[in-house]
């Protein structure tokens, strides 16, 4: 990341940013001046490591100023113009501008959000929060591992076996299927390999998409900095259909917030991340697919797994969660739509949504790239 601080003494050039090379070589670049062909500016580790305090004391002081659209930091105006203050905001989460990176939430906290959603004899459905990664990452404890825990602190009543059947990324929030047998497992993922688990996200861009309304398909292929693309190809494709509908968020200078419904037909990493970033309109908070000086001004990646409809070897199981955690969803236009596609689209018993004479709940019936339909004697 870069390492910003004043040069001294007074008087001397500014140093913008000192940043480590690929080997560990400092290099740093001073505003105004040319760089002499063929040669380069060097700046000694132990000077660069000297000044990271330097550094964090200037920011803690708002003395680095600047910060036009191309540096480093942006300066605290250009921040506060952009940041949200309505509804929760954990400071955990935020971007940390130096590094291009988020502050790692501690897992005592990641786990404390994990809880059971809906179960029946045969699968759990689980809430994962923004930040937790599914599989363990290293040192870095994951979901199951967070359930476990959970289970032998008695903060579970269910205390059998856990199976995978599916996973979310890191930056991905809400409903997780996980199977308590190991014929469960199996099962489910036969659902899902035959794309007849219903799965629906929800999402929010700060760009209008190059559609409204349709089908995404094509190969996926990798590309820099871990990021995948979409390709033209359709020999294994990715396919998303969505709908999406544009907010007024209500601020004076607002251009509009677009909130994206996904519901995926097949499960590619990153597959909706990168839909997103085909259709024009990346998701907010995304430091991997969003403009970096934009993405890091929120506290998270506004991506949530809000839905999963699915025949387990016990019955037909519905989940609906909200998202929790992230100023944007607490949005009076967002919470209300939200809260608008639960009464109207998303169908459970005892409400008064959409259901067929035969007690088949469908699910969006007014939208043929999102509906889906369940046999009657769900467990919700």
């Amino acid at each position: 990341g870069g390492l910003l601080a004043p040069m001294a003494p007074s008087g001397a050039r500014t140093l913008t940013a000192a940043v480590l090379g690929r080997h560990g070589t400092g290099r740093a670049r001073l505003r105004g001046t040319r760089r002499p062909s063929g040669s380069r500016w060097h700046l000694p580790l132990r000077q660069c490591a000297a000044r990271t305090a330097t550094c964090e004391q200037a920011v803690g002081r708002n003395e680095l100023g600047g910060g036009s659209r191309g540096s480093a930091t942006p300066s605290p105006g250009s921040l506060s113009r952009r940041r949200h203050i309505v509804g929760y905001s954990s400071p955990l989460g935020r971007a940390d501008e130096h590094s291009g990176s988020r502050r790692q939430i501690p897992f005592e906290l990641l786990k404390t959000q994990c809880e059971v959603l809906a179960e029946n004899d045969s699968t759990l459905a689980v809430y994962k929060p923004e930040g937790l990664s599914f599989h363990k990452e290293g040192d870095e404890p994951g979901l199951f591992q967070a359930l476990r825990e959970l289970q032998r602190e008695g903060r579970m009543s269910y205390q059998g076996d856990l199976f995978s059947v599916h996973r979310l990324d890191k930056v991905t929030s809400g409903v997780v299927l996980v199977a308590k047998t190991l014929s469960s497992a199996k099962h489910l993922s036969l659902q899902f390999e035959r794309h007849e688990v219903h799965k629906y996200y929800i999402a929010l861009s700060y760009r209008r998409p190059k559609k409204r309304q349709g089908r995404i398909a094509g190969d996926m292929k990798k590309s820099r900095r871990s990021q995948w693309k979409l390709t033209r190809n359709t020999a294994s494709p990715a396919i998303t259909q969505f709908l999406s509908k544009r907010l007024q968020t209500g601020k004076a200078t607002d251009e509009g917030m677009y909130f994206f419904t996904f519901k995926p037909l097949t499960g590619k990493t990153h597959q909706l991340r990168v839909a997103s970033k085909a259709l024009g309109a990346p998701i907010a908070g995304d430091l991997l697919y969003a403009a970096a000086d934009d993405a890091r001004r929120e506290e998270r990646t506004y991506l949530h797994a809000f839905a999963v409809r699915v025949q387990t070897v016990s019955g037909p199981l519905e989940v609906v969660c909200q998202p929790r955690g992230g100023s944007l969803w607490q949005l009076p236009a967002v919470h209300d739509y939200i809260d608008e596609i639960c009464a109207t689209e998303v169908a459970v018993p005892g409400s008064d949504g959409p259901s067929q004479q035969d007690g088949t709940r469908v699910w969006f019936p007014k939208h043929s790239l999102l509906r889906s339909s369940l046999p009657p004697g769900a467990n919700v």
